[in-house]
């Protein structure tokens, strides 16, 4: 291969990079160009934020007794008055 067709193809793959890295710059000022303008048009809070924090609960409810609400309370299944057996 001569030095010139070795220039070349250096230049041609440097071009070739240039171009790709342009293109994926252009898609992410793209993608958060769009994102900006659907967080602008979006009425309310975040989906995120409402993940995070879960339904809205009532507000009484909610301060009272969280874990009983889902089940989960401890002493729960004795507090009819029973004790638990003692560790071995």
């Amino acid at each position: 291969m001569s030095l010139t067709e070795w220039q070349n193809d250096r230049n041609e793959s440097w071009r070739r990079i240039r171009v790709g890295v342009t293109g994926l710059a252009g898609i992410v000022l793209l993608i958060g160009l769009a994102s900006a303008m659907l967080e602008q048009l979006t009425p309310g809070p975040a989906p995120v934020a409402a993940a995070v924090n879960g339904p809205q609960a009532k507000s009484g409810e909610a301060d009272k007794e969280p874990l009983a609400e889902l089940g989960v309370a401890p002493g729960a299944a004795g507090s009819s008055g029973e004790t638990a057996p003692p560790k071995k």
